[in-house]
Formats: structure tokens, sequence, C-alpha cells
């Protein structure tokens, strides 16, 4: 005897749905009433029961909007153009690079002495500007975000002349941003990204930096020896803790012939095995005197207290 339990599930995977039934009624074929419904439940799995959005979707949705309309879309790396949220990255872009500034885009809420700043400013530089609410609401990511500028993500070239920081294998966004801030307060406009995966352009580095970014010349590399190779007969110096068994120098009695290279992060082949950069032409390890207790400095710290020290004489 067949279980009650097993003999309606049998049941119901043999029964006809309804749907299929008034659709072969109406002249539908029973396949193409199977695909009507699964490309409905796809839709219900996107959009929702009544087409609202979901919030996971919402991203997926705001790219498509921008990029199949020829409206500004999310930045991806490797872009040939990218865009900065807020009014003072705005500033900044037109301040330092008006060349690459595409548009200046407005919030329609945006009045008073604010929009008026923004839009001489752009005028002056000769970019166009306009009020695009839908723009700044697809792309912004907080709501208090008025202005928006779109611009060329052109790469940059370092001067071989200058002081550099090389920052390797930094992953963090904010990290970099902070560096840049750095970078400029101390007057070192030259950063270089080594096994990277952040890109310069990212509305995320240009937010960070407070417009710094726009001062600066910031170029990547694939790795240490693509860096030696683009920029030989430096002096690299490595900074990082100060450990047993690898000799170091504290940054006070560091005397850095310039131009210099001060590489900050754990990838950096270490100076005292003779691993520099191809056409290097000579290394050392700094170490920043600090507490016992502490074990390291934040990036943005390290590389605040060096620039200091560089430009005060004390290295």
């Amino acid at each position: 005897m067949v279980p009650a339990r097993v003999a309606a599930r049998a049941a119901r995977a043999t029964a006809r749905p309804r749907w299929a039934a008034r659709r072969r009624d109406q002249g539908v074929p029973r396949r193409a009433g199977a695909l009507l419904g699964a490309a409905r439940g796809a839709c219900d799995r996107t959009c929702g029961p009544r087409g609202a959005v979901r919030p996971g979707r919402r991203r997926a949705v705001s790219d498509a909007v921008g990029g199949a309309r020829g409206g500004p879309r999310r930045h991806r790396p490797g872009d040939a153009h990218s865009y900065a949220l807020g009014e003072w990255a705005a500033l900044e872009a037109l301040r330092h690079r008006p060349g690459a500034v595409r548009a200046v885009l407005l919030d329609p809420a945006l009045d008073g002495s604010r929009r008026a700043r923004l839009t001489l400013a752009a005028e002056r530089a000769g970019v166009p500007w306009r009020d695009d609410a839908r723009a700044l609401r697809a792309l912004r990511h907080r709501s208090d975000a008025r202005a928006l500028v779109l611009l060329d993500a052109s790469p940059d070239a370092l001067d071989a002349t200058a002081d550099h920081v090389a920052l390797i294998g930094t992953r963090n966004a904010g990290n970099l941003g902070a560096v840049l801030r750095a970078s400029l307060g101390f007057d070192l406009r030259d950063v270089a990204l080594i096994g990277s995966r952040l890109d310069p352009w990212s509305p995320h580095v240009l937010r960070a930096s407070l417009g710094a970014r726009f001062a600066l010349r910031v170029a990547t590399f694939a790795d240490a020896q693509a860096y030696g190779e683009a920029h030989p007969q430096r002096t690299v110096a490595t900074f990082g803790a100060a450990r047993p068994g690898r000799p170091s120098v504290a940054l006070p009695e560091a005397h850095l012939p310039r131009p210099v290279t001060l590489a900050f992060g754990p990838e950096w082949p270490d100076a005292s095995s003779g691993e520099h950069p191809a056409g290097a032409a000579d290394g050392l390890t700094v170490h920043i005197p600090q507490h016992p207790d502490l074990e390291s400095h934040n990036l943005a710290v390290a590389v605040g207290i060096v620039l200091y020290a560089l430009r005060h004489g004390a290295c």
C-alpha cells in the first residue's frame, strides 16, 4: 500500500498547472507558456513582486540606467573617465586640472553663494555646467553631495628629478587618500603605486583625498622592477618597524641623498638583501623611532612623519 504522503506528492507532480491549461486553451503552446512563466519568475527575483527594486540590485540598476541612456555611469578600473563628488573636489579639479574637466553637474537644490562659487569657477575655466539631479542621484553615495565633476582619467608621468613616495600593495582607498593629502601638505607631488589594485582615479580615492589628487602626479607600476626600470639611478629608502636581525637606520640619523624614493609597504624588497628595483643606485632600510609597545604606525601617519622630517632637514 502506497503511503498517503507519497501518493499526494506524485499527484502534484503529474498534475497540469492551471495557468498552462488556460494558455493552451487560448492557443498558447505549453512550452511557450512555460517560458513565459520562467521569464515572470526571473523578473520577480530581480525587481520584486510589484516591480520594486531590491536593495541588492540598486547599484546594477543605476549602472545600467547611466550607461544605456548616455548619462554618466559608475567608474570602473581602467576607464578613460571618472567623476568626483562634492563641492570642494569640484573646485580643486577646476583649479588644478581645468583641461581634464568635461562638465560640472549641480543639484538644483544648491543655491546661494555655494552655487555662485562653483559656476564662477567653471566659467573662468571654460568648463560647461548644468543642473542634473538625475545624474547625482545615480552616482552619489551620500545625499548631501550637491555637486559632481566629470573628468578625463588620463595617466600621469612622474617627475624623474623630484622625490617620490612609493606605496607598495596599498589596498585601502581611504589610506591612499590620506597619503595624498599628506604628500600635498609637504609639497611632495609624485606618488607611485606599486603592485596595487587601486585605481588612482577612483571616485573613492578622489573623495578621500579631498581634492589633493588633482594637484599630484600619481602613476601605477606592476611591480618594483617596473618602477626601477622607469626611474633608474635613484636612492630607495624603505621604511618599516625596527626588528631584530634586520639592520636599519633611525630616521633622524638617515642622511638621504636627493632625489630619493620613500618606499612604504610590506611587499617592498628588503634593502639589506640587495633586492632593489632594477636600476636603483642605492638602498637602505629606515625605521621611525617609537615606543616599544607600538608595533607599527598607520600608513598615512608614517608617511606624514617621514615627509615632515624630510622637509625640515631632520633626515
